[in-house]
């Protein structure tokens, strides 16, 4: 199995990667969109994962670069993350 799903960042990027078996898949998370995308689209589905397994396990979460319209809506993720059952395996950052 293997899905891409293009979480609606407004003009950012925020891609949720699924692959492996399909109970529970594995996951990666590429980038996090600005800083709306958390509460309307992001935090909704890691919530839906949640109360179907227990916790929203990442693999790998990737930040691409510094730009607004893909780390805004990271900085809010990972200040929240631990408190909302999201574990992240680990994290890759492009600084630039």
């Amino acid at each position: 199995m293997f899905r891409i799903h293009m979480l609606p960042a407004e003009h950012g990027d925020c891609l949720w990667v699924e692959y492996g078996t399909t109970q529970p898949p594995k996951r990666i998370l590429i980038d996090a969109g600005t800083v709306g995308t958390y509460p309307r689209a992001l935090l909704p589905k890691i919530k839906a994962v949640v109360a179907a397994e227990g916790s929203c396990r990442f693999e790998l979460f990737v930040v691409t670069n510094i730009d607004a319209d893909h780390i805004g809506g990271a900085i809010e993720f990972l200040k929240q993350a631990p408190g909302c059952g999201v574990v992240i395996k680990e994290v890759w950052f492009n600084p630039r």
